[in-house]
């Protein structure tokens, strides 16, 4: 074997070797590499949905978290997500078409400040993900790449060119004639090559593209759970009602600002205190401990999901009525209870301030109200008396129907004018008893306005003056006929 034999083939087999090792430890790389990086990113992935889930595990909203499981598994670099809370399986679901090799499972705990809330375990499997594109990873590839085409060449040129001038392998490389082009066995290698990179090159591309839209829908879907805890936190915040939360032990676990004004305690101070001792009147404190009693040891409660009325206390122990409705919900921690509370004072005390006018109505000289188109809509039972109609045949009549005159068209114009213009009117009037005699009396009109200055209603004072002569003989008359049976019998 010649110099040149012995030199072809220990430069093949020097260079087979170097390419074998150089493909080892690419290989090698880029299967720690793809693994760890896989588990990074199902790690991530996994944190992504543990904080989605978290506000959804908290309220228990089931139907939601079914639904989202659904709609994450669509993607397709997830092949299965399940969630589970204790031994309770809230949700799983698979993707059929993903294969079922190289899948990087991960279990992530969904915790908040209450403890752990669930379990959410991952199946990422990334179809497109390619460790080629770390630095490292680009090196070896291209080293290995580079020293298996150098090879390819030294060893053609040696074995197929060994008699042909060197300076042919100079002009190939300066691009003379024939550099263009550099066949091997009429194929043209190195744009073979060449064509293939810018494919991979391509598909790296895409991947990461894909990659990054994929991180953005997750960091939008992180922004939305952020956006809605920061709206529930306003909402609960700005309630007109006092929100407070108690646990089974009946201690203070949350006190909204509207709660702070209402009791007069701050927040600080009263977490971690008894509801009975503090917000509850002490004759009303023992049946609170028997019900909430009888609540754990039997589920039901006669004062949940409905709004009651019960007196509460402030601070300073001056009690109040408020409106109450209590709701419950189970956590792992046990039963919490959630009271939404509204101070009723003042309407109690329009209540108590109508029931006195209505008495005071009721008690006064006769009277009747009438509203702006002239019906009367309420008459109390001293105006009744005096013209011997019950409240029911008053009511919705026009008031000069119970006059001597009704169709004195003028008189009764005047009257009206009067209220509109100065808003009140006096003088002497002629009503008509339901048996037909008159009643004279002195009526006092005022009117009410609004702020727009139209007439809402007005209100008739009448004090009883005398009957005319005829209408008392008449009323004798009438008396007399009531008697003549009873003095027949």
């Amino acid at each position: 074997m010649n110099i040149r034999a012995r030199a072809v083939l220990f430069t093949a087999f020097f260079f087979t070797a170097v390419i074998l090792a150089f493909i080892t430890l690419a290989f090698g790389y880029l299967a720690d590499a793809r693994k760890e990086e896989m588990n990074y990113r199902a790690k991530e992935l996994a944190e992504l949905v543990s904080v989605t889930f978290e506000i959804p595990l908290l309220e228990k909203n089931h139907t939601i978290i079914r639904d989202m499981t659904d709609r994450f598994v669509a993607h397709e670099d997830l092949t299965y997500l399940t969630i589970d809370q204790g031994d309770t399986l809230i949700a799983h679901s698979r993707s059929l078409e993903t294969p079922e090799d190289g899948i990087t499972v991960v279990i992530e705990e969904v915790e908040n400040d209450e403890g752990k809330l669930g379990t959410v375990i991952v199946g990422y499997r990334n179809h497109y993900s390619d460790n080629m594109a770390s630095p490292v990873g680009q090196v070896l590839i291209w080293g290995t790449s580079g020293i298996g085409l150098l090879a390819i060449v030294v060893i053609y040129v040696l074995l197929f060119s060994i008699t042909r001038p060197l300076r042919k392998l100079h002009q190939l490389s300066d691009g003379d004639e024939g550099s263009a082009k550099f066949s091997l066995f009429n194929v043209d290698e190195i744009e073979t090559t060449v064509n293939e990179v810018n494919q991979l090159r391509q598909k790296m591309d895409r991947s990461y593209n894909r990659l990054q839209s994929s991180l953005r829908d997750h960091e939008f879907s992180y922004q939305q759970t952020q956006i809605v805890e920061e709206r529930s936190q306003a909402i609960y915040s700005a309630s007109l009602d006092a929100i407070v939360v108690v646990d089974e032990q009946d201690t203070i676990i949350e006190f909204n600002p509207t709660a702070e004004q209402l009791f007069g305690w701050a927040r600080e101070e009263i977490l971690g205190l008894r509801l009975a001792e503090t917000i509850i009147p002490e004759r009303m404190r023992k049946n609170h401990i028997m019900g909430m009693q009888h609540l754990l040891q039997t589920g039901e409660g006669q004062v949940l999901d409905q709004r009651i009325e019960l007196s509460a206390m402030r601070k300073s122990g001056r009690e109040f009525p408020v409106e109450i409705s209590i709701s419950s919900a189970k956590t792992k921690a046990g039963y919490i209870f959630v009271s939404y509370i509204r101070d009723i004072s003042k309407q109690k005390a329009r209540e108590e301030e109508r029931r006195q006018n209505a008495q005071a109505f009721e008690l006064a000289f006769p009277m009747l109200i009438a509203d702006a188109k002239g019906h009367v809509i309420r008459a109390n039972s001293a105006f009744c008396e005096i013209l011997g109609y019950k409240p029911e045949d008053i009511i919705g009549e026009k008031p000069r129907s119970l006059t001597e005159n009704p169709s004195d068209k003028s008189f009764h114009t005047q009257i009206w004018l009067s209220l509109l213009g100065r808003g009140r009117w006096e003088g002497e009037l002629g009503l008509r008893h339901k048996s037909g005699y008159g009643v004279r009396v002195k009526a006092r009109m005022k009117a009410q306005h609004s702020e727009g200055d139209d007439l809402q209603f007005y209100v008739a004072h009448f004090e009883r003056i005398s009957d005319n002569k005829e209408d008392v003989e008449l009323k004798a008359s009438l008396e007399e006929e009531k008697q003549s049976p009873l003095q027949a019998g």
